[in-house]
């Protein structure tokens, strides 16, 4: 059965979403106002199996990586260019409790696939491991930026790609169907990152919008062949580059990039690598980020030619091809949608009922 939908946004989880929709042979439009600031390409677009605070496997790992390995090799093929990484992670402990609960867990079935042995020494030269250094296995990169330019390539070439601002306003509902435009569909779907909080269908949603900021810095002598981690990421892109970061801000006054946090992240670098570096660039970009650490992912409940597919916040490339073909799939009445991702678990009514009372107290 062949539909039509509209996708707004072209990040990381519209782009995949729209795709896979195409693989099932519905016709697809994707809307985007390529800003080149979205989080999509400020993301380093790593991917790694753990929470390292608490040294526990993230939420459906046992699906995800089962998923994302395969799937972004035969990405590769299909688009034409080589953005997918795997490559070692190698967590340097701050602390001797980060170093006892890694001994803890690398021994449990769970944990066996992901955590490889605890050294004292460092196989990098230039970090030193003052509580040593663990070993992360089935981790990488997604070289998001490449990624987004092959798929933007991808959708212009089979003009299916409107560059330009979506207006809410101009929505219609049409007996069953959504009319945006020129454009009719049985569905617009909403990918649109931290900008959904803008959106007066889907602002219902628990998402906050979190500020991130990375460097690209220049270090010499730093093995290229893995990732390195010590309180900030060091990411190799080649070159004697690497992307470093991040950080997480919950309230701030703007979206660019700010010198007290390249400050902090030149220091936690510093910290890492005994070598010199030089900052070649300062990015920012907002995720989107949800309470209860799920996608948001569903149809709206007035109006269900709307749906939303959003909130992978920093696990993005892990859970964007895995749960884009999840919803694809159920839209056309196959499987289930994740009870933990489905956006039904958000009551919807007590919202607004919320809402009302606060603007009549007002």
């Amino acid at each position: 059965m062949s539909n039509s939908y509209i996708v707004v946004g072209q990040g990381l989880a519209g782009s995949i979403l729209a795709y896979e929709l195409l693989r099932q042979g519905h016709t697809v439009t994707v809307i985007d106002k390529d800003s080149g600031a979205g989080s999509s390409r400020v993301a380093a677009g790593i991917y790694h199996p753990l929470v390292f605070k608490r040294t526990t496997l993230t939420w459906k790992y046992e699906v995800l990586f089962d998923f994302l390995e395969t799937y972004y090799p035969e990405l590769e093929k299909e688009l034409g260019g080589k953005f997918y990484h795997p490559m070692p992670y190698l967590r340097y402990f701050a602390s001797q409790g980060e170093r006892d609960n890694w001994v803890n867990f690398k021994e449990q079935d769970e944990y066996k696939p992901f955590l490889g042995d605890d050294m004292d020494e460092s196989p990098v030269e230039g970090v030193t491991p003052t509580f040593g250094v663990g070993y992360v296995k089935r981790s990488g990169w997604v070289d998001t930026n490449l990624l987004l330019d092959l798929f933007r390539i991808y959708f212009i070439e089979r003009e299916l790609l409107i560059e330009d601002n979506f207006d809410y306003n101009l929505i219609e509902f049409r007996e069953g169907k959504v009319a945006y435009k020129h454009l009719l569909a049985d569905k617009i779907i909403f990918a649109e990152g931290y900008g959904v909080t803008q959106n007066p269908y889907f602002n219902y949603l628990p998402l906050k919008a979190t500020k991130g900021q990375v460097l690209t810095a220049e270090v010499n002598g730093l093995v290229e062949d893995g990732i390195i981690n010590r309180k900030v990421f060091a990411l190799p892109l080649g070159s004697n580059q690497f992307k470093v970061g991040s950080t997480y801000e919950w309230q701030w006054e703007h979206n660019e990039p700010t010198p007290e946090l390249k400050l902090d992240l030149e220091t936690k670098l510093a910290g890492l690598v005994d070598l010199p570096f030089k900052t070649l660039s300062h990015e920012a970009g907002v995720r989107p980020s949800v309470t209860d650490r799920r996608p948001l992912i569903g149809l709206h409940p007035q109006h269900p030619q709307l749906g939303v597919f959003n909130g992978m916040g920093s696990k993005g490339v892990m859970m964007a091809p895995y749960f884009a073909k999840q919803f694809s799939d159920w839209l056309i009445g196959l499987g289930e949608l994740d009870k933990e991702a489905d956006i039904k678990r958000v009551n919807y009514e007590l919202y607004f009922s919320k809402l009302l009372f606060q603007t009549r107290k007002e």
